[in-house]
């Protein structure tokens, strides 16, 4: 009974809910509104900029090994990897494919958290509206289950 009240008492703790809104911080976006917003706009920069056909750097950051956080040269045709090499010039392993996104799978990705995650942060390309940065938190009590994803070194 004596276990049963500390533990009662010990395990209280005050969860601070999702302000509705937060301030941009130099290029990074931390609203979830605006975040969809701004989102939407990007999207549409992209599609009518590019058809599809790209070049482009992946790189995730994530607790995991190391074959999935190095950076990866993808060569993407209509909108699908068709290939994807490491920084030693050799393609990425099966398993390793299934982590890396492509600019559109990035979009969607963002999209859905929009829904959910208690912190998106994404910085935009200016000329392509490609997502270059993206941070997103799905449940800021709980580690390790963040996302992080750089996009670079766009060619058409």
């Amino acid at each position: 009974m004596l276990l049963t009240l500390i533990t009662s008492f010990g395990c209280k703790q005050q969860v601070t809910p999702y302000p509705e809104s937060k301030p941009q911080v130099g290029n990074f976006i931390d609203n979830r509104g605006q975040t969809w917003q701004d989102l939407q706009e990007h999207k549409a920069l992209w599609e009518a900029k590019t058809s599809g056909n790209y070049q482009i750097t992946f790189q995730q950051s994530c607790f995991c090994p190391q074959e999935f956080t190095q950076p990866f040269q993808l060569t993407v045709a209509n909108g699908k990897i068709v290939k994807a090499i490491d920084k030693d010039n050799k393609p990425a392993q099966k398993q390793t494919m299934e982590a890396i996104k492509t600019v559109e799978q990035v979009f969607a990705m963002l999209n859905k958290a929009t829904k959910s995650a208690e912190l998106i942060e994404v910085q935009y390309d200016s000329e392509f509206g490609y997502p270059k940065l993206v941070f997103i938190d799905h449940e800021q009590m709980m580690a390790d289950e963040e996302v992080r994803i750089s996009l670079s070194g766009l060619k058409l």
